[in-house]
């Protein structure tokens, strides 16, 4: 799934009696233009469950070849979620999976986490888009049961 193609969602499988239910919410899109600095930009999105995986998208962008980003996520207390939630350096035009089980892109430190309330999004490029009419698109997705 292609970034830029994801609209604010939420899907709930949790009331279905699917045999392993989880709801997939997903952060509002962010985006970063050319010249728009390296200022984060934040979306927030409501759950309550315990988080078992987050998917990172990042766009492609051609006028930075070492454009990466990174994502941290706090609670409505302002309490920033430990190393399950925050991820650095995180490249363009590439998908990020974490979760608790196995996978490539695992960072080995995910553990489920247990939330009800908010959850901000915060999104920060580590410099500017650069090129020309260049946009950075990041969406974010959560799945809790």
């Amino acid at each position: 799934m292609a970034a830029g193609t994801i609209s604010t969602s939420q899907e709930d499988k949790r009331v279905t009696g699917r045999s392993n239910p989880v709801a997939r919410i997903q952060a509002a899109q962010l985006s970063f233009v050319t010249g728009g600095g390296v200022t984060a930009d934040t979306a927030t999105v409501f759950i309550s469950g315990t988080i078992v995986r987050m998917d990172v998208v990042l766009s492609a962008v051609t006028g930075n070849a070492d454009l990466t980003a990174s994502v941290t996520c706090s609670d409505d207390n302002g309490c920033v979620f430990g190393n399950e939630l925050d991820h650095a350096n995180l490249a363009d035009a590439s998908t990020h999976y974490f979760d608790s089980q196995s996978s490539a892109d695992d960072d080995g430190n995910f553990n489920p986490v247990t939330h009800h309330g908010d959850i901000t999004v915060s999104v920060a490029p580590d410099e500017d888009v650069g090129g020309t009419l260049q946009t950075l698109l990041v969406d974010v997705l959560f799945f809790a049961r």
